[in-house]
């Protein structure tokens, strides 16, 4: 599943644990607290509570289900984004 990851964390700490959550996943980070990436359905589960673990009631966690149709048809202003980065497919090696 192709997911859009947007936060508000008011705490440093849980801030920089939930980044290092999305980072751990393999989700790209977009902008500060917006990452993009794909989430297999085996592993949403431990996602969700790791993130739930990392926040209080003041924050918010956003994810946003999305599809590449819909990420090629993104306007971005400013600064360029590599969309393409979290589509590509994950190569495996062997040594």
């Amino acid at each position: 599943m192709l997911i859009w990851i947007l936060y508000d964390i008011k705490n440093n700490i849980n801030r920089n644990k939930v980044f290092s959550i999305c980072k751990n996943f393999g989700m790209f980070q977009i902008q500060k607290s917006v990452f993009l990436g794909i989430l297999d359905e085996d592993r949403k589960d431990i996602f969700l509570e790791n993130l739930k673990n990392n926040m209080e009631k003041e924050d918010s966690i956003v994810i946003l289900p999305t599809t590449k149709n819909n990420i090629k048809n993104s306007i971005v202003l400013g600064k360029e984004i590599d969309f393409d980065l979290p589509l590509r497919e994950k190569q495996l090696m062997f040594f």
